[in-house]
């Protein structure tokens, strides 16, 4: 979709936190497809492969809330 937390956090170098599909506003086509197949919270996360690589890592959760700022932390 060109768009979404995993994006984000390859771009800013840092975790990016969708905590409700239901009622983010920064990404709805990304939010109502996640939500159709039961994604209900996303946590992108950026991981540093040395100064020509990069990549991001996406994790999904059945339920809203379960990623805090605490725990990206």
């Amino acid at each position: 979709m060109g768009e979404g937390p995993c994006l984000e956090a390859l771009e800013t170098l840092k975790p990016v936190l969708l905590p409700d599909t239901g009622s983010d506003e920064r990404w709805p086509r990304l939010s109502q497809s996640l939500a159709a197949v039961g994604a209900r919270s996303v946590l992108g996360v950026p991981l540093a492969l040395g100064e020509d690589a990069s990549a991001a890592l996406n994790f999904f959760a059945r339920q809203s809330g379960l990623f805090t700022a605490e725990a990206i932390d």
